[in-house]
């Protein structure tokens, strides 16, 4: 779920808040519409969270690779100036 699509949900979970808040005078609806924003907020923020952990993931393993890689290359070319030279 895209950070576009959460705002648009949670900016929909707000009108309705609003709308419970100044339509009803049933303190416990707008409560409850409240705790029910409050969870999807949460349960939206724990899948981003979760995403956001398993892109850092996958970067620090490219970052290893190319770390590696870029060991290899550099050793490589020492090793043909060492030869080039002896």
């Amino acid at each position: 779920m895209n950070l576009a699509r959460v705002n648009d949900i949670v900016v929909e979970v707000e009108k309705q808040l609003w709308l419970a808040e100044t339509a009803s005078s049933e303190s416990g609806r707008y409560a409850e519409i409240r705790e029910q924003m409050r969870g999807i907020v949460r349960q939206m923020l724990a899948g981003k969270a979760r995403e956001m952990e398993a892109a850092a993931a996958r970067i620090s393993k490219q970052l290893d690779e190319f770390a590696a890689a870029e060991l290899q290359h550099a050793t490589a070319i020492q090793q043909q100036e060492a030869s080039r030279r002896g």
